[in-house]
């Protein structure tokens, strides 16, 4: 890995040159070609903002002449060791990057430099989010939060503490999930990242959503939207999960009502949209509007992508409208393959819903021999998310087949693990 670091006049002299651009060209908005040229040959220093201003006006310059420029606005202005951490963000979450996080990590060091190993730790993390390691990626979360806390900073503290939340999320831990949302969001106020606190503000109102607690959740996305000045899109998806909610409380009407207007809005990104198109459906569920809510089921998989991440809840949803109707074979066909696009990404919960669901069928089909599999299958799920509620339910209900059969070894095994 070729590591070239630049100073600030370095990289101004670096972007005109790129950009083919004379001093003169990038004296605007106060600063002037002197002043530039002067930096340039190292008779004077040049403070952060006149750097951002200077990188502003070459950014300026570059869409004038129609030039691609693919650097930032603090491109100029950071240091080396800054450099280096937004290198070491910029690599790919595979596992591949896992060498170069080390090799800048060994850089970092060799330079005096403090931040590097805690970018390259949180790469780290982001990587096994995406491995589906997820105790893995808390470990090294929890060891960037001791290597800022050595450095005696609370810098990029919300971020760790997001992502531990969104971990836990992923597993059902949703009170642990709250917990350290709660704490991103205080660091949000101590670090003044205010772009990040929308986020974890929606984080914290869904997670309740997951829980169950509907009254915090409408209170925490409604201080959510209470607090914009504009309406951005975490104030649509925020207004998308209390219509849910209202679905949730049986106020159907009202539900319907504030996702039809959401989707008529065209505020919603292509995740989100989905998600309405799904919950309309549920709503004509209700209703029992049958073939209303299987044109909504319909819009939307056919507006999620094979690799959304919300096609899994779709066919979840769908899967188990058919069960409701008693369509068993629909609703294996669109279950099995929730699951599957679950498995895929690390999604627990349509996981172990669909499973369930799955189970019911073979329950009402007397499929003992598939009833098996699929508890055996949940009870691995299960263990992965260390979820005990869940594995009782399986473990209860292998147990009860046991006995069906008359298994004795079978029913001594569960029947003891239950007691324990």
């Amino acid at each position: 890995m070729n590591i070239n670091l630049m100073t600030n006049q370095e990289k101004l002299i670096f972007i005109r040159k790129l950009l083919n651009a004379r001093q003169k060209d990038l004296a605007r908005n106060n600063i002037t070609r002197e002043f530039i040229s002067m930096v340039e040959s190292g008779k004077r220093n040049m403070s952060r903002d006149v750097a951002i201003d200077i990188m502003r006006n070459a950014i300026e310059f570059a869409k004038e002449k129609e030039v691609e420029l693919n650097y930032d606005e603090e491109f100029i202005a950071r240091t080396k060791e800054e450099d280096l951490c937004v290198l070491c963000e910029k690599l790919p979450d595979i596992k591949e990057s896992f060498e170069k996080c080390d090799y800048i990590v060994n850089f970092g060091k060799e330079q005096g430099m403090s931040w590097t190993e805690v970018y390259a730790t949180k790469k780290k993390g982001n990587i096994y989010v995406v491995n589906h390691e997820y105790d893995k990626a808390e470990a090294a979360y929890r060891k960037c939060l001791n290597l800022i806390d050595s450095i005696g900073s609370n810098k990029l503290k919300h971020e760790i503490y997001n992502n531990l939340g969104l971990i836990k999320d992923r597993c059902l831990k949703y009170y642990d999930a709250v917990m350290y949302y709660q704490e991103a969001l205080k660091y949000c106020y101590i670090n003044n990242d205010f772009i990040k606190k929308d986020r974890i503000t929606y984080n914290i109102g869904l997670t309740y959503y997951n829980i169950g607690n509907y009254e915090k959740s409408m209170d925490t996305l409604q201080l959510l939207m209470d607090d914009k000045c504009e309406k951005t899109s975490y104030y649509y998806k925020g207004n998308m999960i209390q219509g849910v909610i209202l679905y949730k409380l049986k106020r159907t009407s009202e539900a319907l009502k504030t996702l039809l207007n959401l989707v008529e809005s065209r505020n919603l990104d292509n995740s989100f949209l989905i998600r309405a198109y799904n919950n309309i459906a549920l709503c004509y569920i209700d209703k029992k509007e049958y073939k209303k809510a299987e044109e909504f089921f319909d819009k939307a998989i056919e507006t999620a992508k094979e690799t959304d991440r919300v096609k899994h809840e779709i066919l979840g949803d769908k899967g188990n409208f058919y069960f409701e109707l008693k369509k068993y074979e629909e609703a294996k066909i669109a279950l099995n393959e929730s699951i599957k696009i679950s498995e895929e990404i690390g999604s627990y919960k349509y996981q172990l819903e669909g499973l369930k669901i799955l189970y019911e069928i073979s329950n009402e089909e007397n499929n003992e021999k598939e009833m098996e599999e699929i508890l055996l299958k949940l009870l691995s799920v299960a263990n992965n998310t260390s979820s005990k509620d869940e594995v009782i339910w399986a473990m209860k209900r292998l147990l009860d087949l046991a006995v069906k059969q008359k298994d004795i070894n079978k029913i001594k095994i569960f029947n003891d693990y239950i007691k324990d």
